[in-house]
């Protein structure tokens, strides 16, 4: 990212605004998608082969003949592991993002490293951390219910556990992209009514009452 939008920096004397560009993309959309697709192609495929391995070799039917429900045991785990872990693993790809653009502002732009932390820090603001630690919470919950089905669903033995990871890895990696759409234009709506509801309440209008003024920022929103 700094490498293609350094030369555009250089010719407007704006290279300071990489610190911006970078925390704002990471945060906001790059570090929850790639951990999204990392995840889902190392996790949800592995969950769904093992659970898939498990209900061919009969072992999920003898948890049931024992008494034990299968997806407390199995699916409830998994389950919070990814609610827990995917948003951690997001913040590394941040911070490790975040390093990568350091070292290439330092090196190719000749940035300071102090003015693009300094940038990059005060660029970012509580909606911006919101969405960015929203997403990956959704990610998890999704890769992991994914790989949980298609791997108490397997048909076909064997060969039904490889078309099962297989399928998990696709509809996961579908499943994270349309999720991201609806939770950008959800939370871009949020965060623009939650704003100009400030601005509204901070105005020299002081007539307005608040329905008002909620009304008002529907219409604009719209």
């Amino acid at each position: 990212m700094v490498l293609q939008t350094g030369s555009q920096f250089i010719r407007f004397g704006q290279t300071s605004l990489t610190g911006d560009v970078v925390a704002i993309a990471l945060v906001r959309e790059l570090g929850p998608a790639f951990t999204g697709l990392l995840v889902t192609g190392r996790c949800a495929t592995g969950i769904a082969s093992e659970l898939g391995s498990m209900l061919v070799t009969e072992q999920v039917d003898a948890m049931r003949a024992m008494g034990t429900d299968p997806s407390r045991k199995l699916v409830t785990p998994r389950l919070l592991a990814a609610l827990l872990m995917v948003p951690l693993l997001t913040a590394l790809m941040d911070f490790i993002g975040l390093l990568g653009g350091c070292a290439a502002s330092v090196f190719s732009l000749r940035l300071s490293a102090v003015e693009f932390w300094r940038r990059a820090i005060d660029a970012l603001d509580f909606a911006d951390l919101m969405q960015g630690f929203t997403k990956p919470v959704v990610f998890g919950f999704i890769l992991a219910t994914i790989g949980c089905y298609k791997g108490l669903t397997v048909r076909g033995g064997t060969q039904g556990v490889g078309r099962a990871t297989t399928s998990a890895a696709v509809v996961g990696v579908r499943a994270d992209h349309r999720g991201g759409c609806v939770l950008d234009k959800t939370l871009a709506v949020s965060c623009r009514q939650s704003l100009l509801m400030q601005r509204l309440s901070c105005s020299d209008l002081p007539c307005f009452s608040l329905p008002m003024q909620r009304a008002f920022a529907a219409i604009i929103t719209n």
